[in-house]
């Protein structure tokens, strides 16, 4: 009989991957391959979606640690956060090469 081992529950990881779960969430993030910061608005026209629910998008990626931003003025400029990503991403790494 095998025994059952317990995996330790992430929630930073399950944070992480839930963001990554939406469709619209990916089409945001890949938005900004070209490096550039972009406000709510420029997002939400883009992908043409309404300004709160880009706004929601954004709060969700940024509870996840996929997203920073800083104020300018009444502007709010948002970035992916590459430390975090790239971090949470050797997490889950180690934790798939461990477990299989």
């Amino acid at each position: 009989m095998t025994k059952h081992i317990p995996v330790k529950f992430d929630a930073e990881l399950e944070e992480f991957l839930k963001a990554l779960s939406n469709l619209n969430r990916r089409k945001i993030l890949f938005l900004f391959m070209d490096g550039r910061e972009r406000t709510v608005n420029e997002i939400a026209q883009v992908l043409r979606l309404g300004q709160s629910t880009a706004s929601e998008h954004l709060k969700m990626l940024k509870r996840a640690s996929l997203m920073v931003s800083r104020k300018e003025g009444k502007e709010v400029f948002y970035k992916p956060d590459r430390g975090s990503i790239v971090t949470t991403l050797r997490r889950l790494s180690d934790l798939l090469m461990n477990c299989c």
